[in-house]
């Protein structure tokens, strides 16, 4: 048998969102799985993941910590990963290889996890809801732990709406932006986060873009994990610009997420390709959708036809 899996980039907190926001993109981890070869193999390609082979292995620990679950010890397999997904940038690559290695190993083994003990064993690795559930449900989700039981459920976001991102060259651990903020936060700006939570949400339903541009502030991390990023300034400086809805963090950053609506999209990024080029920022510039279907699964049966579990 020959399957495919893609699994979703993604974007958490959205500004005012903070571990409770998350969004899928059409950027892609993909996973290619012949269970007739001839022996054990894993091959890694793409953005960055060869790193994989070097680092903290969040794919292969998911694969066999499935697998052991499953109580399955296969002999026969070929995986070959292919990533668009930059590590270490912000747009949820470990969530990726996580739910891969999870849904790799059921392929594999003919048996599947119930979607709690999923979400229990993705978690025990990633400890980061938002991005496993935004991963997993695409488009644009909520998600809350409640005494230990996953929530996750869709909102309604516009159509035409878009992320033009600024990656670049460097990687910023997430353990060190979660490091820098404050242990307790005055209760003025806990508030103030409701209420932009709140604009955001609703001017995503009617979009509303001077609700969007008033929901996308945040006082609880932005501000302690802007300065972490040198270029941040130059960016924030582009939300009163023409089309700018606001300019977020991209999870924990470094990656900076401007939100815009497709009709200006391109505009916006020619502008600021032109200007990273004169300011010698290093990194690049590039516009995603947002993608609706999450984890996706695809048998293929013969050379070009296929179809989805």
């Amino acid at each position: 048998m020959r399957v495919r899996i893609k699994i979703p980039a993604t974007s958490a907190n959205l500004g005012p969102g903070f571990d409770t926001l998350s969004i899928a993109w059409n950027l892609f981890l993909e996973i290619f799985i012949d269970t007739s070869y001839f022996d054990k193999k894993i091959i890694y390609n793409g953005e960055d993941l060869e790193k994989l082979n070097k680092n903290d292995n969040l794919f292969l620990k998911a694969f066999l910590k499935t697998l052991e679950i499953l109580e399955c010890n296969p002999e026969n397999y070929l995986i070959h990963l292919n990533s668009q997904i930059p590590i270490g940038k912000g747009l949820g690559s470990s969530a990726a290889v996580i739910w891969g290695g999870i849904y790799s190993a059921e392929i594999i083994s003919g048996k599947s996890l119930l979607k709690e003990e999923k979400f229990t064993l993705a978690l025990s690795l990633e400890g980061h809801f938002d991005n496993l559930a935004g991963a997993y449900n695409g488009g644009l989700t909520i998600c809350k732990i409640e005494k230990g039981v996953p929530y996750l459920t869709s909102f309604p976001y516009p159509e035409d709406l878009c992320g033009i991102f600024f990656i670049p060259s460097y990687s910023l651990p997430t353990e060190k932006a979660r490091n820098i903020l404050p242990k307790m936060y005055l209760r003025e700006d806990v508030v103030k986060n409701l209420q932009n939570l709140s604009f955001l949400l609703t001017g995503f339903l009617y979009k509303d873009e001077k609700l969007i541009k008033l929901g996308l502030k945040d006082n609880l991390h932005q501000p302690y994990r802007f300065p972490l990023i040198p270029e941040s300034k130059f960016f924030l400086d582009k939300e009163t610009e023409d089309g700018v809805l606001g300019v977020v963090l991209s999870g924990a950053g470094p990656s900076l997420l401007i939100f815009a609506f497709k009709d200006k999209a391109e505009v916006i990024k020619n502008s600021l390709e032109e200007e990273v080029k004169k300011q010698k920022i290093e990194g690049k510039i590039l516009i995603l959708d947002i993608f609706k279907k999450g984890i996706l699964i695809e048998k293929i049966c013969t050379e070009g036809e296929k179809y989805e579990l």
